[in-house]
């Protein structure tokens, strides 16, 4: 019997059932107090065994380095800030809501914490999942069911405070093959609690229509996750801007640590430097000059030392009067198509794509129609480098949407990812729309358009292209694939970056036919030919030809001297240094004339 019941048995003449009603009447409140702390902690408990919403973030996926040098490189694994994870697999037996039994697939690790990682906020990153599964950090659980859309999870709260093992599991209900049928990748990274968790680039004109010069503004979104308050007076910022040489042209630092301000940075803050104009190494397919930025914040107070890198590119892209104008040029849009693989299939290799992206450049293709979902930024990275211009269609219709998603979220998620991967990219010069993305509901389009005026007001939007023309833009471009060696020959024929024309007085005229470059470093070789014997032959290496302009070259011979009408005349071309697509000797335009047609085609 309670304590209490005793105490009002002594002394009272109530029969046992009456003290018994009033030993639960005196004692309920304490009884429902109990029940209310006992399964308010059992239901405590079962909150905690699951992951919060607001500790899962999806967008952009910001790699800390600890120092510039770690930066620079622009490889993750290169960070100490990024730790890869190496997965072990075993199938299991569960119990269906049915009661049932089925046989899932889990993959486990027991992650070990670096000492240097100790006091961090710690993330596990899930790059382009594709499919649907349970993620599991020291026992609290979610159910990821986001395909296509990045993935950060703060895992912070679960990890042990002195360090130790993290153990992370991997459940799929399907028969996973291995951890890459899941995401293109996983991986744990480690930030201070103040860190970088977004970036954009912009490029404006100084003064309306005038694009001799470009400003530039490079953003950065901060996050504070600590408790308490972070002190922008605590806080050196650093920001450098190098040129493709890795000359540093920009060097700014923001110290407020001498300016006694005590802004306090709470939940999100947003920091900006705008770059000095620039006239010169704008970003084209032509010239893809890139400028290497990297931001850094430190401090000792609160033990920061976090470094982001990206490489920048510099120009306009606009849809203005019928044209999709680069730098107010309507270049030659010169088209392929290409489609990701859906999200299941194997994604193509760095290597393959660059294997794919040499061929386009060698064939004077410099843009892509880019559809489907990207299971990584590979190709975009390439195209920034090479120099192609990419249009990315917003129609992902290879990857199914969940039958549950009745509210657009996954739709709109899958969209916004996309927009937050892409939109810093110099080679991404416009979002693009065909007639089935009007089939969603209105209320995910609105969204979607509403998204893309906020986050990439710059970059214009290709609605129903196909019911649109674009004066310099084919209606339709087929897949690299669908070439065959004789049509691509002729296409790189039809497209060459230089015209060569025979004029009067035994001349030739030779026209730079590119948008931005300068004609130079290039061999012009010229050869007559008597079947394939060579006759007589000759080279000059003087050409510098701006673009848009020709200039008129005076051949040491005379077109009246050909002993033969059946003899050839050929100019050929070449590279006179490596490129990143050629080689030195690369043939990059030819032109052949028959002997006994020269009066015809002199001009």
């Amino acid at each position: 019997m309670p304590e209490m019941c005793k105490r009002l048995a002594s002394g009272n003449t109530l029969t046992p059932v009456g003290l018994f009603f009033l030993c639960i009447r005196r004692t309920l409140p304490f009884i429902l107090l109990f029940q209310v702390i006992a399964f308010g902690s059992l239901a405590q408990t079962r909150e905690e065994a699951l992951i919060a919403d607001s500790l899962i973030e999806h967008g952009q996926v910001t790699i800390p380095f600890k120092d510039e040098a770690e930066a620079l490189t622009f490889e993750p694994v290169s960070s100490t800030w990024v730790k890869q994870i190496k997965w072990n697999k075993a199938a299991q037996q569960v119990k269906t809501a049915t009661g049932k039994t089925a046989q899932v697939t889990v993959f486990s690790t027991l992650a070990e914490t670096p000492s240097q990682w100790l006091g961090k906020e710690q993330f596990l990153v899930i790059l382009s999942p594709k499919t649907s599964f349970t993620i599991e950090v020291n026992g609290y659980k979610s159910k990821l069911a986001s395909p296509g859309v990045d993935t950060q999870i703060r895992i912070s709260p679960f990890l042990k405070a002195k360090g130790g093992a993290t153990t992370i599991k991997i459940t799929s209900e399907q028969d996973a093959g291995d951890i890459d049928s899941l995401a293109y990748r996983f991986f744990l990274i480690a930030t201070p609690d103040i860190r970088f968790v977004a970036s954009r680039v912009r490029v404006f004109h100084t003064y309306p229509e005038n694009y001799r010069g470009l400003n530039w503004s490079y953003r950065f979104r901060m996050k504070n996750h600590a408790q308490s308050p972070r002190y922008a007076s605590f806080i050196r910022r650093e920001e450098k801007v190098r040129d493709f040489s890795g000359k540093v042209v920009t060097h700014i630092i923001a110290d407020s640590t001498k300016q006694g301000n005590q802004e306090p940075i709470k939940g999100h803050h947003h920091f900006f430097y705008v770059n000095r104009e620039v006239y010169s190494y704008k970003w084209t397919a032509e010239t893809p000059n890139l400028f290497l930025v990297t931001s850094g914040a430190y401090s000792s107070r609160y033990n920061a030392s976090e470094v982001i890198s990206e490489k920048v590119g510099l120009r306009i892209a606009e849809l203005k009067k019928g044209e999709l104008r680069i730098n107010n040029i309507p270049v030659r849009l010169k088209a392929v198509a290409y489609i990701h693989p859906p999200l299941r299939a194997p994604a193509p290799t760095t290597e393959e794509l660059r294997t794919y992206v040499i061929k386009l450049k060698q064939h004077h293709f410099n843009t892509i129609r880019v559809y489907g979902l990207p299971a990584n930024n590979d190709l975009y990275d390439l195209a920034d480098e090479y120099g192609l211009y990419l249009i990315q269609y917003l129609d992902v219709d290879q990857e199914p949407i969940s039958e549950g998603d009745i509210d657009g979220n996954i739709w709109l998620k899958q969209r916004l990812s996309m927009l937050y991967q892409l939109r810093n990219r110099p080679s991404l010069i416009a979002w693009a729309t065909e007639n089935n993305i009007f089939d969603a509901p209105k209320p995910w389009v609105s969204a979607l358009q509403d998204s893309l005026k906020v986050l990439d007001p710059e970059r214009p939007v290709l609605n129903n292209i196909k019911n649109k023309a674009i004066a310099n833009l084919p209606p339709s471009a087929p897949q690299l694939e669908q070439f065959s060696a004789e049509s691509l020959q002729e296409f790189k024929k039809e497209y060459q970056p230089v015209s060569i024309k025979l004029s009067k007085d035994n001349s030739i005229n030779v026209v730079n036919l590119q948008d931005f470059a300068v004609l130079d470093k290039v061999l012009l070789q010229w050869k007559i030919l008597d079947g394939e014997k060579v006759v007589q032959q000759g080279e000059i290496n003087d050409l510098s030809i701006k673009p848009g302009n020709s200039q008129v070259i005076k051949l040491p011979f005379s077109f009246d001297s050909f002993e033969k009408d059946s003899y050839r005349l050929r100019f050929e071309l070449l590279l006179q240094e490596n490129l990143p697509w050629a080689d030195k000797g690369f043939v990059s335009t030819w032109e052949e004339f028959l002997t006994h047609n020269l009066h015809q085609l002199r001009e």
